[in-house]
C-alpha cells in the first residue's frame, strides 16, 4: 500500500506506528485538540488507517529485528570463544545468558535443564584446575 493521499491521515498513521497514543498522534498530524480524543478513535476505524498502520508497523518490526535465533547464534560465538580462550568465568556468563535467552529463568518454569544445542559446559577437567 503507498502512501495515503491525505496528507495528515498519513501522519496519524506514521504517529500510530511509533507509538503515539492515538490521541496524540491526531494532534500532531495537525488535526485540533478539541474532540482529539473522540476523533482519533474514529479515525483508526477507517479501513484505509487500518491498513496504512499495520504496514508500517512491519516496517518497522523489519528494521528493528533481533532474532532469537541471531541472539542465540551470538551467544553460542561469545562462549567458544570463551572457551577456547580457557576463560570459565566469561564462558559460565555466556552460558547463562544463552539459557536466559532460551527462558531457563523465567519465572513461569521452575525446571532448569535448559539445554543450548552445540555447548558443552564440562571443558575443563578437575585436573586442569589450579
Amino acid at each position: 500500500m503507498a502512501r495515503l493521499a491525505n496528507q495528515r491521515h498519513e501522519l496519524f498513521c506514521q504517529g500510530i506506528a511509533q507509538g503515539k497514543s492515538a490521541t496524540q498522534a491526531y494532534i500532531d498530524a495537525g488535526y485540533s485538540k478539541k474532540g482529539a480524543d473522540v476523533s482519533a478513535s474514529r479515525l483508526l476505524g477507517n479501513a484505509s488507517v487500518m491498513l496504512r498502520v499495520e504496514e508500517l508497523r512491519e516496517k518497522v518490526e523489519k528494521k528493528n529485528e533481533l532474532t532469537l535465533d541471531w541472539l542465540i547464534q551470538q551467544g553460542k560465538e561469545m562462549y567458544q570463544e570463551s572457551r577456547e580462550a580457557r576463560d570459565r568465568t566469561a564462558a559460565a556468563s555466556f552460558y547463562d545468558k544463552l539459557c536466559k535467552i532460551r527462558g531457563a529463568y523465567s519465572p513461569e518454569r521452575h525446571e532448569h535443564d535448559v539445554s543450548v544445542s552445540g555447548i558443552d559446559i564440562d571443558f575443563i577437567e578437575p585436573d586442569d584446575e589450579n
